[in-house]
């Protein structure tokens, strides 16, 4: 079977793929690249699997303005608890009786 070299193939980026575009993208901003050669750096790269210059662009302004294009959140969910053992060690330590299950 010949695949038609005329067909469009769609792509779409996973959440992955645009966190480390807008990783590279703000080190290279830092660096002093301007919007058109962090395009060029990322084709380099990646081909044809890259954002849009014009959102390259979008992203430029952005972080010219001073917004950061990557920051850490805390997760979804539940948040973590920690600096507890020593007082559930002591209470389990101290009752035979409490048990974690």
């Amino acid at each position: 079977m010949k695949k038609d070299m005329d067909e469009q193939v769609v792509i779409s980026f996973t959440r992955f793929d645009w966190d480390r575009h807008h990783a590279i993208a703000e080190f290279l901003f830092n660096l002093g690249y301007n919007h058109v050669q962090v395009f060029v750096e990322l084709m380099g790269v990646y081909g044809n699997l890259v954002p849009e210059l014009d959102t390259i662009r979008r992203w430029q302004r952005k972080w010219e303005a001073g917004f950061p294009l990557m920051s850490r959140l805390d997760g979804t969910g539940r948040p973590k608890i920690s600096g507890f053992k020593e007082a559930i060690e002591k209470i389990l330590v101290s009752n035979p009786y409490i048990s974690l299950t």
